[in-house]
């Protein structure tokens, strides 16, 4: 207030006017939320290429056997810095006259902070190397359950996908035609809107039947811990567990249909049902009653008749392991040993790219043993695999409280 009044006495009005409505902009168009607005996607844009920059060398590092890093941006911290000046002079000559002068002057500054951490290694090791649930897998099948599915499965009902063995080799197993043909299938009906994923409330067997419940029944107990108990066909109590399963679901216009016919075939469905519950191995009643019945595992058995879709998951770092294999090492690497040999099981649905020298149409592009490696601009079926692979990636290791080391990048 001081320098302002000191100001007033020496420029006219209008220039004062002029003075305080500039201030006052150069203070408000920077700062709160005009700063955010500007500045959110510039550092949304960022974290985006950051992660898929990151992940995708985890990909090139494992098609050279190399330890994959999983480094997460654990915080972003912007200061923002506003500095303003004025000042004002006066010259009163007798030969002259008087003159008098002003100036405003301001000084922006923006330090971004970035945190990354290293996750908790036994929980998150833990979640990458167990293989997903039919909770984690069910949700993404909503949205395209063929891409989501022949990258997560091991097995649907009696047919196998390729199979990743601890030397990193992949083979083909017998049935892995018939895999293909099933999840063609299910592709094609879903766009006829002959199936449908969804959810229902089902109930699982818990524990083995037993006679009484007794007087010091733990029932109250049983049931605020979502537990029922209830008689089955033999007249004994057994505890079941209540919960919401994803579900396949076959239009009753389908019945006819040669393509429904022939998945029923496929995955060897009960033909009295159209609706299938998405089920984990160790939770399929078919599976259950057989072992019960002392029966070979239906999974084995060519006969056996399936009432749920029951499914083998892979687990993350499987599945990591085998997209690696879309990797094109050059030539040269191979011959030095660098990598092995093998062979693109994905097929066209995902292509690493490589090049001397950096690529102008890379959708994605990371450098490593002096190449570039990148996914191409206009690779569209690539690319929504790579969407697959992180939206995988996130239900499966989520945000896993950081560990040391832990590194801060001041930008100045």
């Amino acid at each position: 207030m001081l320098l302002i009044a000191v100001i007033s006495r020496w420029v006219s009005p209008h220039s004062l006017g002029a003075i305080l409505l500039f201030s006052v902009f150069l203070a408000g168009c920077s700062m709160g939320p005009v700063a955010l607005k500007r500045d959110h996607p510039r550092y949304t844009q960022a974290l985006r290429e950051i992660q898929d920059e990151h992940r995708l060398l985890n990909l090139v590092r494992l098609r050279y056997m190399e330890t994959p890093v999983f480094l997460q941006v654990t915080s972003i911290n912007t200061t923002y810095n506003l500095g303003a000046n004025a000042n004002a002079s006066v010259t009163d000559s007798s030969q002259a006259g008087t003159t008098s002068g002003a100036g405003v002057g301001g000084v922006y500054g923006e330090t971004p902070t970035f945190t990354y951490s290293l996750p908790a290694s036994q929980e998150f090791f833990g979640r990458m190397v167990a293989p997903l649930s039919a909770e984690q897998l069910g949700p993404l099948a909503m949205s395209g359950a063929g891409g989501f599915f022949r990258l997560g499965l091991r097995r649907i009902n009696r047919l196998e996908n390729v199979i990743s063995n601890t030397g990193w080799n992949v083979e083909k197993p017998d049935s892995y035609m018939q895999f293909d043909e099933a999840l063609n299938l299910i592709q094609s009906l879903e766009r006829a809107g002959l199936i449908d994923f969804t959810y229902n409330m089902t109930t699982t067997q818990v524990s083995s039947p037993f006679d009484e419940l007794g007087e010091h029944s733990s029932i109250p107990e049983a049931f605020h811990s979502g537990l029922l108990f209830v008689k089955n066909e033999d007249d004994h109590w057994v505890a079941r567990s209540e919960k919401t399963v994803p579900y396949l679901r076959l239009a009753s216009s389908s019945k006819n249909d040669p393509r429904i016919q022939r998945l029923r075939e496929l995955l060897n469905l009960d033909p009295g049902k159209y609706s299938f519950p998405i089920v984990d191995v160790d939770f399929s009643p078919t599976e259950r009653n057989r072992i019960r019945d002392d029966q070979p595992a239906a999974a084995f058995d060519p006969e056996a008749k399936f009432r749920e879709i029951v499914i083998v998951n892979r687990s993350m770092f499987e599945i990591l392991g085998i997209a690696s294999r879309s990797v094109q090492v050059p030539e040269e690497h191979l011959q030095a040993g660098l990598a092995a040999p093998d062979a693109n099981v994905l097929g066209d649905l995902l292509t690493i790219r490589s090049s001397k020298s950096e690529p102008v149409n890379a959708a994605i592009a990371v450098q490593h043993k002096d190449m570039w490696f990148y996914i191409a601009q206009n690779d569209l079926n690539s690319k929504a695999t790579f969407l697959r692979l992180n939206a995988l990636f996130e239900v499966t290791a989520g945000r896993v409280a950081g560990t040391d080391p832990i590194l801060t990048i001041p930008v100045n």
